[in-house]
């Protein structure tokens, strides 16, 4: 089925001057819509309890196609469509309120058996009310990052302290805070062309309260990318933008 909410961006997420949305305001848009669509299919935060399950992001790939701006009504469009046993495949379009694409999205979700904490599997009985569909936007092997890829050259470091207003509700780093940590880390020059058009987010560890992250910053295959590493050197993410 295809799952829409009506939103609309407020200050905190929008950009000086041109007041366009920001990249990590896009995120939280449709991850709410996404949200709101496992409410409906009986897997949401309120179901927790009940189900032992929830969604954890590993990909995003977000595309955008026109700027959306502040005091826009939006219709944020998410449906899913592939699963294997243990990860659901879902996409977003952001829309305008006469129906104008303005963005698009894919992204890869597993499912987290939160009394245990590790990966659960999807039988057909939990994705089916979810109503999958035929369409997708783009082919994940296309967009999706594959975790193995390194930079090319170091540019620049920055270390970070995580705050506990920044945890999601299983203890980690919220998905979306991922993009914050990374356009914090870009230099001067480079942060002022943001927001950039394009970005994708790998997620390979959770980052905890108690971590103290360092960011490194540098370019691969042309695009401004950040390595999202811990002080053991562990890699728990990588965000690339451009």
């Amino acid at each position: 089925m295809f799952f829409e909410s009506l939103q609309k961006p407020g200050l905190i997420g929008i950009t000086p001057g041109d007041h366009r949305v920001k990249n990590e305001m896009l995120m939280e848009m449709m991850v709410d819509c996404a949200c709101e669509h496992s409410d409906y299919a009986g897997f949401g935060v309120n179901d927790i309890e009940r189900t032992g399950i929830t969604f954890i992001l590993i990909d995003w790939y977000v595309k955008t196609l026109k700027s959306p701006v502040y005091g826009q009504m939006l219709k944020v469009v998410t449906w899913g469509h592939d699963n294997t046993a243990t990860m659901v495949e879902r996409d977003f379009e952001i829309r305008s309120e006469e129906g104008e694409v303005l963005v698009q999205a894919t992204s890869s979700w597993i499912a987290l058996d939160v009394k245990n904490h590790r990966i659960a599997r999807v039988n057909p009985d939990m994705y089916a009310p979810f109503g999958p569909e035929d369409k997708r936007l783009f082919e994940r092997k296309k967009v999706f990052l594959r975790g193995r890829e390194k930079l090319e050259e170091e540019l620049s470091v920055v270390e970070r302290q995580i705050s506990r207003g920044s945890l999601d509700l299983v203890g980690h780093l919220h998905n979306t805070a991922y993009m914050g940590l990374a356009v914090d880390a870009l230099p001067d020059d480079v942060y002022a062309k943001t927001p950039f058009p394009e970005f994708r987010i790998h997620y390979k560890k959770e980052i905890t309260e108690k971590d103290k992250i360092i960011c490194r910053y540098g370019m691969l295959d042309g695009k401004h990318t950040v390595v999202i590493q811990n002080e053991e050197g562990m890699e728990n993410a990588m965000v690339q933008m451009w």
